[in-house]
């Protein structure tokens, strides 16, 4: 399995809304199941999530980057399932630290 080698932050890595954690989930029949093994995984349920077009989108927030890293690494478990649509860890300081996992939108 591919593990993405995410750099070392910057020392200013410490307020919460700059690391994320984010999941896009479609609303199949076996959602419940996925978001349960999502909350699982992330040892925790997500901080806040938004329901559009089919989709809910689950955002974990941190205070540091090596816990964002260990559930960035942790999801990719679940990236091979069709539900998943979107795994991605930002880093609002650094984008440059922020690395996609799985993404599957459509572009227009």
């Amino acid at each position: 399995m591919w593990q993405p080698e995410l750099e070392a932050p910057h020392a200013g890595y410490a307020r919460a809304e700059e690391i994320r954690g984010r999941c896009r989930v479609r609303k199949t029949d076996t959602f419940k199941a996925v978001k349960e093994q999502l909350a699982s995984i992330a040892e925790d349920e997500p901080d806040e999530s938004t329901e559009f077009d089919g989709m809910v989108d689950f955002h974990w927030r941190f205070d540091s980057y090596a816990k964002a890293e260990r559930l960035a690494n942790s999801l990719q478990k679940l990236s091979h399932k069709p539900e998943i649509v979107v795994l991605r860890l930002s880093c609002y300081d650094d984008v440059t630290a922020s690395v996609t996992l799985k993404d599957e939108r459509q572009r227009h």
